[in-house]
């Protein structure tokens, strides 16, 4: 029995973004040793690309008991990988009120001339700030992603901003948010940490 090579992928690469897993099928159907079921993992992919979020799970599990029903020689559900990172939040990490949240990291001009970086938290779908309303308002840095790196305030250190077309952006949930929000505030070292990123190394200029 193979354990499939999209499986493994899913869990060593993390966060896997809308529309992106699709692909991660498509690209297994092309694998020489899951040609027998191209054709099951290229229409789960069409599936997965006109479904909601919250329909990945069943279609996953679906793709898996079609795989293993017409290929038992080839494919096997003895660990039930899809189930084990579909509830570690591995394909999408969604919050009970449907919203998808993002940190997105951009980096900045301040109108002080000054370079640096913010942090805020979005809708994914929509791209709006949204973390404000549950306690991560954007916080705004000048350096170039270090511990030390001074926090300033609009209003205060300076009134407006220009985006220089970088960032970066990592699928969270809320209590991810606000643990990664009090660790920038109090200046914490991220390495090693119980998140798979160090948002500081996201954020260089």
């Amino acid at each position: 029995m193979k354990e499939l090579n999209i499986f493994r992928q899913f869990l060593a690469e993390g966060v896997i973004k809308e529309n992106a897993l699709a692909q991660k099928l498509r690209d297994e159907a092309k694998q020489p040793d899951s040609k027998v079921g191209a054709s099951i993992f290229n229409k789960y992919a069409k599936k997965i690309e006109n479904a909601d979020k919250s329909d990945y799970k069943k279609i996953i599990k679906a793709m898996e008991s079609e795989l293993i029903s017409k290929h038992p020689n080839t494919f096997s559900g003895e660990d039930d990988i899809p189930g084990s990172f579909l509830s570690e939040g591995r394909i999408l990490k969604e919050d009970t009120d449907d919203i998808t949240y993002a940190l997105h990291i951009t980096t900045v001009e301040y109108d002080t001339g000054e370079m640096g970086y913010m942090y805020e938290v979005v809708d994914l779908d929509t791209e709006e700030e949204v973390g404000s309303e549950f306690g991560f308002k954007p916080l705004h840095f000048i350096g170039s992603g270090d511990e030390n790196d001074q926090q300033v305030f609009r209003g205060k250190d300076f009134n407006s901003i220009k985006t220089s077309g970088m960032y970066q952006d990592e699928v969270i949930d809320k209590e991810m948010a606000l643990y990664i929000y009090n660790g920038l505030l109090k200046g914490n070292d991220f390495y090693g940490d119980k998140i798979s990123f160090d948002p500081r190394e996201l954020a260089p200029i």
